[in-house]
């Protein structure tokens, strides 16, 4: 009977715990499954009792919800806290090496290393089992079950409840190796982007070496070989026509299903151009992309890739979520992949992630032409497998930080690099060594967080004339202005630079109040009027001394929030004294303080 150790915390996870704990001594028997709240006697010292558990025991599973860091009074995590029993039991376990498996419930995620103190650190990157408590549960509570026999080297027996079927035998970790080949440099380039940056634009990316650890995936068993009688070299899988997969109904919908509390920034269902893709187009051979039966299909040649894209500044700060369906046919999953390009600032630059029909994944940097192998064909659990199948993934950028998610669940982190000037996102597929397979892509969704409701659409139309009742819901445009994100104000003022110049940034909000250091203040500058009257006048005089005669300075505009008009006000008024270079931050003050930055 094998010694399993469950870690949790009570307040984070009690009940699906519970449920967890009865459907593991349900399959390996009771006492074979040990509780520290249950188990420890009163007046003992918890920290020997949990160290002597610990190396009873054979295995440690550490269930993982959204406060399993432990949110202290003080603001500090009760996990930092050396004397915290959560911390104890991980810490003993990976010290004494106890395999040990994080097993995420309620929509958690793996805690970033940031987060944790040094002891456990790496723990962040071990490679995590979802557990849904809803209908789901009992099949991710069996392949959890699966990789524990594989991790204790028991041979799988039938559950309760499978007595009426054949017996199931499994094939050990080292055979399921053979399935994972190396995607290789070779057949990878970015197809003929349409709109080429100018040659400035072309600059190298700048060679930076891989910054990521490869996360240890959970192997899956697979049916063992039969030595007798020998059998034929396998065939490949028999080609299935594609199946229909349910779509979203709306933005909304699928904003929710990228990322919850965030407003979309780009929506497409991917049923029709909407004319700002590239490379819809076929080559002689058949290769290329095109819109077929309300999905975009991309088709690349054997050996070979094709990628569609489009012009966006926005994935900074933000996220962005394709839904990618594998091939009707294939001769080996394992090559072969499709997924998301970004960062690209032409066909020699830029950054993917794919999927492959085996169930793994990789990363790809393409910088003056060389390929860089970020993250090598890596084996994912929350990855389905085989032909149709459908997968979600999901790219967060953070500064410099990509955090990729599979089916949203967390798979790592990698380092990439922004470049400067206009950038692409793309959807791409690559064909394995002997013949083209055909990818299909069912959405896009750039989302970001919706901070002070700085991107919710009231329906208020965008216009030209100066507004005098200032409080009141403001349109998500303005003519002549680019809007501008939280995030990307935060950056242009960490950098002191937007879009390659030094900006003024500009507080009309009447009244006193904190505000954003950095600001100058023109609080009469927001009011309602004409371009004739006598603001009109004040404001040209103090914005050119401010910007040195410079009317291309980029003016950066903020009242309250987007329910304020004195910065939409402000910022019509500067288009029409002359100033070629408008910005709005729409999200104000009220979307600056919801994202804990300074104000003063």
């Amino acid at each position: 009977m094998p010694k399993i150790l469950i870690s949790y915390r009570r307040a984070d996870s009690d009940a699906i715990t519970g449920r967890i704990r009865d459907r593991l001594s349900q399959y390996y028997g009771e006492g074979s499954v040990f509780m520290d709240i249950d188990s420890i006697p009163l007046g003992i010292d918890f920290r020997k009792q949990i160290h002597d558990a610990i190396l009873e025991n054979q295995l440690l599973i550490a269930v993982i919800g959204p406060k399993w860091l432990g949110p202290g009074d003080d603001g500090n995590f009760r996990i930092n806290d050396e004397l915290d029993p959560v911390r104890i039991e991980v810490e003993t376990a990976i010290g004494r090496g106890i395999p040990t498996v994080p097993v995420l419930v309620g929509g958690a995620t793996m805690p970033r290393p940031s987060q944790l103190p040094e002891s456990l650190k790496d723990f962040s990157f071990y490679n995590a089992a979802a557990i849904d408590a809803g209908i789901d549960f009992r099949q991710h509570m069996d392949r959890l079950i699966r990789s524990i026999d594989l991790i204790l080297k028991r041979r799988p027996r039938l559950a309760d409840g499978e007595a009426g079927r054949a017996p199931r035998k499994w094939l050990w970790a080292g055979l399921a190796a053979g399935l994972v080949i190396l995607v290789t440099a070779g057949g990878l380039g970015w197809r003929y982007l349409k709109e080429s940056p100018p040659p400035a634009q072309q600059a190298a990316m700048p060679a930076t070496p891989p910054q990521s650890t490869s996360t240890a995936a959970t192997p899956q068993p697979q049916p063992p070989a039969v030595a007798e009688p020998a059998k034929p070299a396998p065939t490949p899988p028999a080609p299935a026509p594609p199946q229909p997969v349910e779509r979203y109904s709306s933005a909304a919908e699928a904003t929710a299903a990228c990322e919850a509390n965030s407003a979309p920034l780009l929506y497409q269902d991917l049923k029709t151009d909407d004319g700002a893709w590239n490379q819809l187009t076929k080559d002689d051979k058949g290769a290329g992309a095109a819109f077929v039966d309300g999905v975009l299909v991309i088709t690349a040649q054997a050996n070979d890739d094709w990628i569609v894209a489009r012009k966006s500044a926005a994935f900074s700060g933000a996220s962005v979520c394709a839904r990618v369906q594998s091939p009707p046919a294939q001769t080996k999953l394992a090559d072969g992949g499709g997924g998301i390009a970004f960062w690209a600032l032409d066909n020699d630059n830029y950054y993917e992630v794919y999927v492959t029909p085996a169930g793994s994944y990789g990363v790809l940097r393409y910088a003056n032409g060389d390929s860089t192998t970020i993250v090598p064909n890596t084996p994912f659990a929350a990855l389905k497998q085989g032909l149709n199948a459908v997968n979600q993934i999901k790219l967060t950028a953070n500064e410099n930080t990509i955090t990729v998610f599979f089916n949203g669940i967390e798979a790592r982190d990698f380092h990439a690099e922004r470049p400067k000037g206009d950038v692409y996102i793309g959807l791409g597929a690559n064909s394995e060594e002997t013949q083209r397979d055909e990818w299909r892509f069912l959405d896009l969704t750039v989302v970001a967080s919706n901070f002070g409701q700085e991107l919710t659409d009231y329906g208020v139309a965008p216009q030209t004339m100066m507004r005098h009742d200032v409080e009141a819901p403001t349109p998500t445009t303005l003519p002549g202005a680019r809007v501008l994100r939280t995030e990307e104000l935060n950056s242009a003022l960490r950098d002191n630079s937007l879009d390659g110049a030094p900006l003024l940034l500009l507080d009309v909000l009447a009244g006193n109040h904190e505000t954003i250091a950095g600001a100058h203040r023109l609080s009469y500058a927001g009011s309602g009027g004409d371009f004739t009257d006598d603001i009109q006048k004040r404001l040209g005089r103090d914005l050119k001394a401010l910007a040195k005669n410079n009317m291309a300075t980029p003016l950066v505009f903020f009242c309250q929030g987007s329910k304020c008009w004195e910065s939409y006000n402000g910022a019509l008024r500067a288009l029409k004294i002359g100033f070629t270079r408008v910005y709005w931050y729409r999200g104000g003050l009220t979307a600056w303080q919801e994202a804990d930055l300074p104000v003063k």
